[in-house]
């Protein structure tokens, strides 16, 4: 539950590499981890089950204390209306 992440991160963590002749640091995964549905998570990335996106008028209440928790989590808010159906 909650936004789509940004994937890459199932299995192992990344290598970083230094490239020769540049001195380039490159993020680099190690393995192909598969979704359940069999595509690639580095492209497709973790679909959750019940799809929630975060607002900027959450993020602002928490910044600026206009809200409290958990009166700004829009994810947590959703919950009730599944339960109930």
């Amino acid at each position: 539950m909650g936004p789509r992440t940004d994937g890459d991160g199932m299995a192992a963590d990344p290598v970083l590499l230094i490239l020769p002749n540049t001195h380039l640091v490159v993020r680099m995964p190690v393995v192909a981890s598969l979704n359940p549905d069999g595509t690639l998570n580095e492209d497709r990335h973790t679909v959750p089950d019940v799809t929630v996106d975060l607002t900027y008028d959450d993020f602002l209440s928490y910044l600026l204390g206009t809200k409290q928790w958990p009166e700004y989590d829009s994810i947590l808010n959703t919950i009730p209306g599944l339960i109930k159906g």
